[in-house]
């Protein structure tokens, strides 16, 4: 005879109940991911929920010659503050002459509302 579902239920609740408990939720995780009784799809989403928090993402990282933030930025804004001051547009304005305006065809209306119907 198969076994019913409530007996199925009660044999994975004496198997969660006779484990540790799980301290943190990482750790819960991992757990769920690893218990080859647990369906695959429930498996497969633990494993992406922890993988975050298992694996470090690359990432890039500087050095600064333990000079402050701030004197970088003051120094960038006097920097910007001469090239501002230090160029001037030399030259004269002069008028451009303008020729008579020029019309441009507008195309007749076609029959109808203009619609068309697709179908």
């Amino acid at each position: 005879m198969s076994e019913t579902i409530y007996d199925k239920l009660n044999r994975i609740e004496a198997q969660v109940a006779s484990g540790p408990e799980p301290e943190t939720s990482l750790a819960y995780l991992q757990s769920v991911y690893r218990d080859a009784g647990v369906p695959l799809p429930v498996r497969m989403r633990a494993a992406i929920a922890a993988a975050p928090f298992e694996h470090p993402r690359l990432s890039i990282s500087a050095n600064v010659e333990g000079k402050d933030i701030g004197d970088r930025l003051e120094r960038a804004i006097k920097r910007s503050l001469q090239v501002r001051a230090g160029t001037v547009i030399e030259g004269e304005a002069r008028e451009v002459p303008q020729g008579p305006p020029v019309r441009l065809p507008v195309p007749a209306p076609k029959g109808g509302s203009g619609f068309r119907r697709r179908i």
